[in-house]
C-alpha cells in the first residue's frame, strides 16, 4: 500500500488575489496595415486597397489581451511625445491598460511598423 499523497494534491495552487497585476515591459508601436491584391514583384508599383492603423508591439498586444480577459495589466515602456505616441497611449488606456509607468520622451519618434497584407491572407 502506498503512503504517498495523490499527484493532484501537489499541483493544487493557492487562490489568486483579486487585485493581481499583469506587468509587461517592452515594445509598443503603431501598426500600419496595408492590404494589397497581391504582393508586388521587384520594381512593380501597386496601390493598397485599404489601410488600417492600430496599436501594436509585443507588450502592447499582450497587455491589451490581458485587459480584455479582465486582468489588471500595467505597462513599462517608452514612446515619444508625437502624434503616434499620443495615439498609442490613448488606445492602450481605452483598452484598460495602466500606462502610468510609461515614459513619454520630448524628443525622438514613436516606433511604427508598416505591414503589407495580401487579400488571400
Amino acid at each position: 500500500m502506498s503512503t504517498q499523497a495523490p499527484l493532484s494534491s501537489y499541483l493544487a495552487l493557492p487562490p489568486l488575489p483579486e487585485n493581481r497585476i499583469v506587468l509587461g515591459c517592452g515594445a509598443v508601436t503603431v501598426d500600419f496595415l496595408a492590404v494589397v491584391a497581391a504582393y508586388p514583384k521587384p520594381d512593380d508599383k501597386i496601390r493598397s486597397t485599404s489601410l488600417k492603423i492600430q496599436g501594436g508591439g509585443n507588450a502592447g498586444n499582450a497587455l491589451t489581451c490581458a485587459a480584455r480577459l479582465g486582468l489588471n495589466p500595467r505597462l513599462i515602456s517608452k514612446v515619444a511625445d508625437d502624434p503616434q505616441g499620443r495615439g498609442i497611449l490613448e488606445e492602450l488606456e481605452a483598452d484598460g491598460v495602466d500606462t502610468s509607468f510609461l515614459v513619454v520622451s520630448k524628443e525622438g519618434n514613436s516606433p511604427f511598423t508598416y505591414v503589407i497584407v495580401d487579400n488571400q491572407t
